[in-house]
């Protein structure tokens, strides 16, 4: 979630003058988004990915607009830094993932004629599990360039300013901003310089400003004509040379004979060779952490703490007293009332919320003893709200509701936000969107496979509205990310469709018992092209898994060579060896991610976990299962701070504190307002949001000299620092299955 205040009055001004009509036309919300995190980005698109990010950003939500306006909004004088930026970096995102699966899929043919076919997983060669090398390129010899370089010297970022002092005399004029640069490099006091031009465009003469090295850096400020940056490699300023030891005192007295004579004198040892200097990085190095609790009990704690998260993203009536005492009852005027928040937003998004439902409910079926009674009614939140969205006598679904533009303005307690304007996104009969209905076909027979013991009777509602979801996802081929643009390709654009409609198939024969459905999903999957990112938008991994499961049970499951190949061949060494194989590398202390992607990137190793225990369950082949396992233990333990820091709110070593969730950031005291100098404050946020796992770390994207450390702990970063439910879903498989198989 992204925002910063913008006043009431500004938003009917800027919506009367794109909206003269007063109506809610086509793309209006746009005009009056809010702005993004304050934590700078990157200096501008420098990849023709990034390039294309921005154009079909700009095509989407500004292609009916008048261009004069579309381009004022877009450069930031309407719009500042909002909804445009926030769809580029979605865009960003989709884009690139887009680009690995077109590239790894073309060569996974190859990779697989070449697999060894051996089952004895004691084999290092077996599964395919070794690296895989690629021949590697002659790099060209580049040109060794005369002077100061301050493109190559210097990590920059435009259109922020730095907040800190200034050192003395480090304020000069300069003629360009790669001068400041070069200022800063040659002085080993200065950590920080900024560039303030002396035209709105950034160019000509300017002040340069040296700035002293701190601990915590902050930024502040929108203004295009400040350039900040840092030389690369610089971390702190050497230590002072430490004082001479002191004289040896003189030798004792030799004693008289007939003692022995004293021992010959030993020269000292030659001094050790100096230490050489540390990697370049764009932040100070992370410290060791310290280890985490011995034993398994560490992952029933935090499962626990994760269902708290589940209910603190609770909508509409809450009982009381309620388990987490800043929530209160709200959005009773939604079309569908219930279901969860999506993020630290108050939008609810049903297609990764039934994601969230499906990968929590399978891990309750795979690894029953860890969940109880609690752990059933939570889920039955996110049951009842999906099965309600159904209108099976008008064949309509509702698929999303609220604004992102609309609320992602608006920073305050649940209760407190506007509760009135909350369009929903209606899905009828004639939109072809099987990836979302079959996406809630899934969670709702999750539901079913869950509760059939417990409560038939609720389970048998639930096998009902999974039914009439996949017979309308299988005649309703297509992305649901085609239809109501400025919610889903603003928040959770869909890449594929047939990973959604092959697990359906699988899970309504899991409820029914029918073989055609097997029979559907083999042809599904063969359809599509199955990668191994997995999360709210891809299945693969799931479905794969639940397949290898089903033939387990003794079932004849038609394609399960194609299956069983997929995960050995492919899904588990790209993410046990994490090699570059599928683009799946490993940052120095051991987070494994795509390495295209910054955001969201402990949801894939804590989902990538959760599959890996889910096949590991019943895996027979013992050298394999601990494999396995201890793949997911370590992804698991990263994110609970084994290397780094502790990447769940309100648990262990150096937590974030504040997260980027706008109910967890105001006064617990109701008396008091909650607003954007709430969300502006430096303090931690009041309210815990016990058991949240967040983004964490952007990977080399972020940071390319230390992937490990990129990550800052600021309210306003919503790419590394925000919570969700897709995140803490995949977590919670991860914690069950090893609290379960340790």
């Amino acid at each position: 979630m992204w925002s910063r205040s913008l006043v009431l009055a500004n938003l009917w001004v800027l919506f009367a003058s794109v909206c003269p009509d007063g109506g809610w036309g086509p793309g209006a919300a746009l005009v009056v988004a809010a702005s993004e995190s304050t934590k700078p980005a990157a200096s501008g698109p420098t990849t023709e990915l990034e390039r294309r990010a921005v154009r079909d950003a700009y095509a989407a939500l500004f292609g009916r607009r008048d261009d004069d306006t579309a381009r004022m909004m877009s450069m930031g004088d309407m719009d500042p830094h909002g909804a445009f930026r926030h769809f580029v970096l979605v865009q960003d995102q989709y884009l690139h993932k887009q680009a690995a699966i077109a590239t790894w899929s073309t060569s996974d043919a190859s990779n697989a004629s070449d697999a060894s076919d051996a089952s004895d997983a004691s084999n290092p060669n077996s599964r395919r599990l070794t690296k895989h090398t690629k021949k590697k390129k002659k790099k060209k010899k580049e040109k060794k360039e005369k002077g100061f370089n301050a493109k190559k010297a210097c990590f920059t970022v435009r259109k922020a300013k730095l907040k800190g002092g200034t050192l003395k005399g480090g304020r000069s004029r300069v003629k360009s901003w790669g001068e400041c640069c070069e200022k800063c490099t040659l002085q080993a006091s200065c950590g920080w310089w900024s560039f303030k031009a002396k035209k709105k465009d950034g160019r000509g003469k300017g002040e340069c400003f040296l700035k002293g090295f701190s601990r915590f850096v902050r930024y502040a400020g929108q203004s295009s004509q400040y350039r900040i940056g840092k030389p690369l490699g610089r971390r702190a300023p050497p230590p002072p040379p430490s004082p001479p030891p002191p004289p040896s005192p003189p030798p004792p007295p030799s004693p008289p004979p007939p003692s022995p004579p004293p021992p010959p004198t030993i020269s000292a040892p030659p001094s050790p060779p100096p230490t050489p200097p540390p990697a370049p990085s764009l932040s100070p190095p992370l410290p060791e952490a310290p280890p985490l609790p011995e034993g398994k009990a560490k992952y029933a704690e935090v499962l626990d703490l994760t269902r708290r998260f589940f209910q603190a993203q609770r909508s509409g009536v809450l009982e009381e007293p309620f388990e987490i005492p800043w929530r209160r009852t709200s959005f009773l005027q939604d079309q569908v009332v219930g279901g969860w928040f999506d993020a630290g937003d108050y939008l609810k998004l049903n297609f990764p919320m039934s994601g969230a439902v499906s990968t929590i409910g399978l891990a309750m079926v795979d690894h029953p003893n860890e969940f109880g009674d609690s752990w059933r009614n939570l889920l039955r939140t996110g049951l009842d709200y999906l099965y309600d969205c159904i209108d099976m006598n008008a064949n309509l679904y509702v698929g999303a509701i609220g604004l992102p533009w609309f609320d992602h303005n608006q920073w305050s307690r649940d209760n407190e936000v506007n509760q009135t304007f909350r369009p929903a996104s209606v899905y009828d009969s004639t939109m072809m969107a099987s990836d979302l209905y079959c996406s809630t076909s899934a969670a709702l027979s999750t539901g079913y496979l869950v509760f059939r013991d417990v409560d038939p009777g609720y389970a048998e509602t639930l096998k009902t509205g999974a039914t009439y979801m996949y017979d309308w996802c299988s005649r309703s081929v297509g992305k649901y990310s085609q239809y109501f643009v400025e919610v889903t390709k603003s928040t959770y654009p869909s890449s594929s469709y047939y990973d959604d409609m092959a697990l359906a198939a699988g899970l309504m024969f899991q409820s029914t018992g029918d073989r055609v459905y097997l029979d559907q999903a083999i042809q599904w999957w063969s359809l599509g092209r199955p990668e191994v990112y997995p999360g709210w938008d891809s299945k693969w991994g799931q479905t794969g898994a639940l397949m290898l499961k089903i033939a387990d049970g003794g079932v004849d499951v038609p394609g399960i060579d194609t299956y069983r190949s997929f995960m050995n061949d492919v899904f588990f060494p790209a993410w046990m060896n994490a090699d570059g194989f599928q683009a799946i590398i490993k940052t120095p202390r051991g987070m494994a991610y795509p390495r295209f992607n910054k955001w969201g990137n402990l949801a894939f190793s804590s989902t990538a976990a959760s599959i890996a225990l889910s096949v590991a369950e019943f895996e027979k082949d013992q050298a394999f299962r601990e494999r396995l396992i201890n793949f997911a233990r370590e992804q698991t333990d990263y994110a609970l701070g084994s290397r780094t820091r502790s990447y769940v709110v309100c648990w262990g070593n150096l937590p974030p504190s504040q997260p980027h969730h706008a109910g967890a950031s105001c006064p617990l005291d109701r008396s008091l307002p909650c607003g954007w100098s709430d969300f502006n404050s430096p303090d931690p946020n009041p309210n815990c949001l016990s058991g949240s796992l967040i983004s964490g770390p952007g990977g080399e994207r972020v940071n390319p000299l230390d992937p490990d450390n990129s990550f800052v702990d600021i309210r306003s970063d919503y790419v590394t620092n925000e919570p969700a439910l897709d995140y803490t879903a995949g977590f919670v498989g991860a914690l069950a299955g090893l609290h379960a198989l340790l």
